[in-house]
């Protein structure tokens, strides 16, 4: 019989904590909420508060929106890049190309996320060009449906990889 072992890890990294939280199954989680008069009070499996998150929470915002103001379009690409990468090394925290194979494991769950590698090169070349240009080179008029579909995709991919993420937000 192996014996349990138990590890105690305090961070004020929210990255951090969640990519420990999203590369393991086997873990509990708990958040320090709080120590008063010797009593610890703890919330257990939640997710903290981090910039991701609220990147998260504005792309499925976008997602469910009737329109996109420049604004948006502006963020858009950059927000969802984060993500992509940010979920990249949740899955593969010690791979040199984390995105690669992110992408090599989106792409073999096709049937569940609907997409192509050619829809998804797209797209992340959308995130690629737009998290780096300027107002003038936004997409416009009809390409409308490009930065919601893109949206889609982002939350699509989540929704498959960390369900749980998207209960949080």
């Amino acid at each position: 019989m192996k014996e349990k072992v138990q590890f105690v890890i305090l961070t004020h990294n929210n990255v951090f904590y969640n990519c420990l939280k999203y590369s393991s199954d086997i873990c509990s989680f708990q958040k320090l909420v709080k120590i008063a008069n010797g009593k610890t009070i703890v919330e257990k499996d939640r997710l903290i508060k981090s910039i991701y998150m609220e990147k998260l929470r504005c792309i499925n915002s976008i997602k469910n929106s009737e329109s996109i103001s420049i604004e948006q379009k502006l963020y858009i690409p950059n927000f969802c890049r984060y993500i992509f990468e940010t979920q990249a090394n949740f899955l593969y925290p010690n791979v040199e190309d984390s995105m690669k194979a992110f992408t090599d494991k989106i792409i073999l769950s096709n049937t569940e996320i609907r997409i192509n590698k050619i829809k998804l090169d797209a797209y992340l070349g959308m995130c690629n060009t737009g998290s780096h240009s300027q107002v003038t080179e936004m997409l416009d008029g009809e390409d409308v449906i490009n930065y919601k579909q893109l949206c889609d995709v982002c939350i699509r991919i989540t929704k498959y990889f960390f369900k749980e993420q998207l209960n949080n937000i």
